[in-house]
């Protein structure tokens, strides 16, 4: 059913409440996944070096990742890749998944009320109504561990 997962990452503990979850899916359909880390775009004024935090962003965001593939490792998922792209977070996750043709995105949400949803935004609720093509699975952070 599920040849390809998608698992955006933050680099938070929270986003790797996902990683079980993923593991037993990827295992259960012998299915592959992709880790995905999104950078903040870094705009700055001429003093400011834009490439050497672009970089420093991207070298976090890949030592993320590596964590994240070891701890698959333990599900014995033998297809792990890696990508690190520049964006919102939203948009750039919603774009990946067509051209990688992932078919399974998973998230954990933080599962904020609506007020503080409205005020920070939603990087899940944002993937969810745009990834018309390709289901959601939303883990709440509260409920990972059950």
């Amino acid at each position: 059913m599920y040849r390809k997962i998608l698992l955006p990452l933050d680099g938070s503990e929270l986003a790797r409440l996902a990683i079980p979850h993923v593991g037993a899916l990827a295992r259960a359909f012998d299915a592959s996944v992709v880790l995905l880390e999104v950078a903040p775009e870094l705009r700055g004024p001429a003093a400011y070096n834009i490439e050497a935090a672009r970089e420093d962003a991207h070298v976090d965001a890949q030592a993320d990742l590596e964590v994240a593939r070891e701890l698959l490792q333990g599900y014995e998922i033998e297809n792990v890749e890696t990508a690190v792209l520049e964006g919102s977070p939203g948009e750039t996750i919603v774009a990946f998944v067509e051209e990688a043709r992932c078919d399974l995105i998973v998230m954990v949400t933080h599962g904020r009320s609506d007020i503080s949803r409205a005020l920070l935004g939603s990087v899940a609720e944002h993937v969810v109504r745009h990834s018309h093509d390709t289901p959601v699975l939303l883990i709440h952070a509260a409920q990972s561990s059950q």
